[in-house]
């Protein structure tokens, strides 16, 4: 899904976990002052994208250089989101050249990191632990919580005004809990390299109100990186990307 102004300078941004890119719809007023062109990709089996069973940070840095190259966009921003962030770091230590900027916002942490599953919520942790040693449950588990939410939720949706929300929802489960589970397990097991190879710069935002994942994950990876900056807002929780988007994407259009 594209945001944004569709002439302007490419953002690849990279939802979480579990979601879809219709996530980034948020930005698009924003992106569309500065002049970017936001590229919300569905990762595979999320949404409209196909699902490539047991995929890992590799093969979607892949897919992410050609999705680039096929819309022939040069050197795009890289953001990623929540869990995205595990994917824009691979993008960073495998393809940093494709990109013009690398941002990783309420960013998780690397599954090296001690204690890493302790700053995450209880669902999360749980969603971990399954896809570590019984990835084959994890999908269905998540396709039948996301179906029980979406009956349950979708009336106080409607009633408190964001349907949006539920909206996004069904469309992350269109084709049942398989490719969100491929994305835990993808994340939350070993990445092939350690946040200490990445030499591309990476600039962070995290909020200290985080309680989806909590900042101590922004400050261990970012001392763990070669060249990153790190911005912790006093104020902000998990949707830091919402509440301060003017300040994540002014800083990503300084970037030249």
């Amino acid at each position: 899904m594209e945001f944004g102004n569709p002439e302007g300078t490419p953002l690849v941004a990279l939802h979480g976990i579990p979601s879809c890119g219709r996530a980034f719809e948020a930005l698009d007023g924003a992106a569309r002052a500065r002049y970017l062109r936001v590229i919300a990709p569905d990762r595979p089996g999320i949404g409209a994208s196909t699902r490539a069973p047991g995929h890992d940070l590799r093969l979607v840095v892949d897919d992410l250089r050609e999705l680039v190259d096929a819309l022939d966009v040069d050197a795009p921003h890289l953001l990623g989101f929540s869990g995205g962030a595990a994917y824009a770091y691979a993008a960073a230590r495998w393809d940093a050249s494709a990109y013009r900027s690398i941002t990783v916002v309420s960013g998780t942490g690397s599954p090296s990191l001690e204690a890493r599953d302790r700053a995450y919520t209880l669902f999360d942790q749980s969603c971990f632990a399954v896809a570590r040693k019984a990835p084959a449950l994890l999908g269905p588990a998540l396709g039948l919580v996301a179906r029980t939410a979406t009956v349950l939720g979708a009336p106080v949706a409607a009633r408190r005004d964001n349907a949006e929300q539920w909206e996004t929802l069904q469309f992350t489960f269109a084709h049942g809990g398989g490719g969100a589970a491929d994305d835990y397990r993808a994340t939350c097991t070993p990445w092939g390299f350690e946040l200490a190879a990445i030499t591309a710069p990476i600039t962070l935002f995290h909020g200290r109100a985080d309680r989806i994942v909590r900042p101590w994950i922004a400050r261990v990876s970012a001392r763990e990186l070669d060249n990153a900056t790190l911005h912790l807002m006093p104020d902000a929780g998990h949707d830091l990307l919402h509440t301060h988007v003017n300040d994540v994407l002014d800083d990503i259009v300084r970037n030249p």
